[in-house]
């Protein structure tokens, strides 16, 4: 979805799309708080991605490649200090 850039101006905020999941990597992320001086963080998650994915949930994908002995697909690491608010 896209958002009207003048209303997210109005709010100081600053869109960044991420295309991929294996986007959501925890370096990247922490860069880009500090790049845009981020007070908060918003995501608006892809409905097709694992929501597990986000927080090492039992359905991630490194969790289900542990339980069928196999090597994950794609790995997402998130900041370990940033508090999530799943809706």
């Amino acid at each position: 979805m896209e958002y009207d850039p003048i209303k997210l101006a109005a709010h100081h905020t600053t869109p960044v799309y991420m295309e991929n999941i294996t986007d959501f990597q925890e370096e990247k992320l922490q860069s880009l708080a500090r790049q845009y001086k981020a007070e908060r963080v918003l995501i608006e998650w892809n409905g097709m991605w694992n929501q597990d994915d986000l927080y090492g949930g039992p359905m991630s994908e490194e969790v289900l490649a542990k339980q069928q002995n196999r090597e994950p697909k794609y790995h997402v690491s998130m900041p370990k200090d940033w508090f999530f608010y799943i809706r």
